[in-house]
């Protein structure tokens, strides 16, 4: 436990692939990890931004708690390997090249209910959470803001979910999220897997001038079965553009669903919340499915 991220500073001045604190577990002997009131910061991130350090590496832990942490400049703001029930809390990732990072480990198939909650994830380079592998994933008052600012001709995108790998599937359950600024796609679901849940509801998606090949959420299934299903839950959530930053016509929508291989069962809950983003425009065609 820190003295509060404000004072207390771990500086990694070093390889920019090693990660600057890394903790390494062995369940059932060794869970309730909790880290607390730290900032960890690097001079730099080498050449042109690259590297792969982690700020903060835990792996294969159980019942974690991280909360008032404070990650700059780093590969990865916050890492998480195999990890399994726990929770982030006020963390500000800030000029990381990734916010936040859940995948699976050696010993565990998935990282299995996490909680990130009140964040705030500001001009990541390319990604700032990116779930790899979650079997329930829950996001609360958390802001994405600002993703690929230096990258903008790599995949850019505020929240990235990839495929679970899992016969079960991934959930997540979002609410009161704030993306602003994002140069590409805020939300974008690649390789789902089987029966998926997404629920993004009183979030705003705000001042994104996006094109149709990054439209503010894109919900693909390049890779997936013919029989997987995918619910996506957007009640409640608002659109708001700025000005002439953002018009929905069907060239450039808003939400976009690329079904290659015929996925079925895509259901929107509450759509009518998809015209809120142009009030000038009304008519205009808020998503595509195609």
């Amino acid at each position: 436990m820190g003295d509060g991220a404000a004072n207390t500073m771990l500086l990694m001045d070093g390889s920019v692939d090693r990660p600057a604190l890394r903790i390494v577990g062995n369940m059932p002997e060794f869970d309730h990890l909790r880290l607390s009131g730290i900032r960890i910061e690097r001079p730099d991130r080498g050449m042109n931004g690259l590297g792969n350090g982690a700020g903060l590496l835990i792996e294969n832990v159980r019942q974690f708690e991280l909360d008032d942490l404070r990650t700059f400049r780093n590969g990865y703001g916050v890492h998480l390997i195999g990890c399994l029930v726990g929770r982030i809390d006020n963390l500000l990732s800030y000029y990381d090249r990734q916010g936040i990072r859940l995948e699976q480990g050696k010993y565990q198939s998935t990282p299995n209910v996490i909680a990130i909650d009140n964040c705030s994830i500001l001009a990541s380079l390319r990604i700032g959470v990116e779930i790899v592998a979650g079997t329930s994933v829950s996001m609360r008052g958390t802001t994405i803001e600002s993703t690929g600012v230096e990258t903008p001709d790599q995949r850019s995108v505020g929240l990235f979910v990839g495929q679970s790998g899992l016969a079960g599937g991934v959930a997540i359950d979002a609410s009161a999220l704030y993306f602003e600024d994002n140069h590409g796609s805020d939300i974008v679901v690649d390789h789902p897997d089987r029966l998926l849940t997404y629920g993004f509801t009183r979030c705003v998606f705000n001042r994104f001038a996006k094109s149709a090949l990054a439209p503010a959420i894109v919900f693909g299934s390049q890779n997936g079965p013919g029989a997987a299903r995918a619910f996506l839950d957007l009640s409640g959530s608002a659109f708001l553009g700025h000005g002439g930053d953002y018009r929905a016509v069907p060239t450039r929508p808003a939400v976009r669903f690329d079904f290659p291989r015929g996925y079925a069962g895509v259901r929107l809950f509450d759509e009518s919340a998809l015209y809120q983003f142009d009030e000038e425009r009304p008519e205009a065609e808020p998503f595509r499915i195609r």
